[in-house]
């Protein structure tokens, strides 16, 4: 039994380690999740992307009676739309609720040809219960486009 765990945490170490580093943009950070590593590059695919962002509350804070107080709203569907020169594509979250916001994005094969195929200038993250929006420039904007070429080669399907 502890072979097997062993083997397990060894595994997912390795799986890890292969996964591309994420985008880290002023307060948030943005991590494509390549599917199939186990199966070798010729299967590898990002379908996914995770976006990890706050929806800062203030200066105000949501004291709870027992733990930490709340310093961020929650959400359970954030929009997103990535901004490229004069054009932009935009989805929709995974519905999951979340406080220290990870929001989940599956794409489609239109989403993932058209951010292989655009560098991204800005990113528009808005939460949908609240109705805030972030506005972030991002410095490297090939991340996306090398990541998702890399990983989603035509050659790999």
């Amino acid at each position: 039994m502890k072979y097997i765990v062993f083997a397990l945490a060894l595994l997912s170490i390795i799986l890890t380690a292969q996964q591309p580093e994420p985008l880290v943009q002023k307060d948030i950070k943005i991590q494509p999740i390549v599917e199939n590593l186990e199966m070798g590059e010729k299967y590898w695919y990002v379908q996914t992307i995770k976006i990890y962002y706050k929806d800062t509350i203030g200066f105000k804070h949501i004291s709870f009676r027992r733990g930490d107080p709340l310093t961020s709203r929650c959400t359970d569907s954030t929009y997103v739309t990535f901004i490229s020169g004069g054009d932009s594509l935009s989805t929709y979250s995974i519905r999951r609720l979340s406080c220290e916001i990870i929001a989940y994005f599956n794409l489609n094969s239109y989403e993932v040809n058209w951010l292989k195929n655009h560098f991204i200038n800005k990113i528009m993250i808005r939460n949908i219960v609240t109705d805030n929006s972030y506005l972030v420039y991002i410095n490297d904007t090939t991340y996306l486009y090398e990541v998702l070429n890399k990983y989603n080669s035509i050659n790999h399907k």
